[in-house]
């Protein structure tokens, strides 16, 4: 049976190691960027919230992948029902403290729906 594996977190597991993989990605300031996809001027790359939502979904590190994934359009849209504006525009105008607070807050919101289907 397709449900009978002991990997199997449910129907939004995808989501939120996204989401999870974001906040990783985006724990400190340094980072995290304003204005930008990927700010290359560090040692290590900054990215913005939509960059972290890209690279973390790619096949290589620091490379940000061509296309949303159907889980990470899911994480898009969640993204933009929690902030009521384009996610790129909430990154620049909040703070770091805004965009983790977010990234936890969707999460929150795919583990509701997972308890809710149960």
């Amino acid at each position: 049976m397709p449900f009978d594996s002991l990997n199997y977190l449910g129907p939004n597991a995808e989501e939120i190691r996204i989401l999870d993989a974001m906040a990783e990605r985006l724990a400190t300031p340094d980072t995290w960027c304003q204005g930008t996809l990927v700010d290359r001027d560090g040692l290590e790359p900054a990215f913005c919230l939509v960059g972290a939502l890209r690279v973390v979904q790619s096949a290589r590190p620091n490379v940000l992948a061509r296309r949303y994934s159907a889980a990470g359009k899911r994480v898009a849209a969640m993204l933009r029902q929690q902030t009521g504006c384009p996610v790129m525009w909430f990154n620049d105008f909040s703070s770091h403290a805004g965009v983790l607070a977010l990234i936890a807050k969707a999460r929150a919101a795919f583990v509701q729906e997972m308890s809710d289907a149960v």
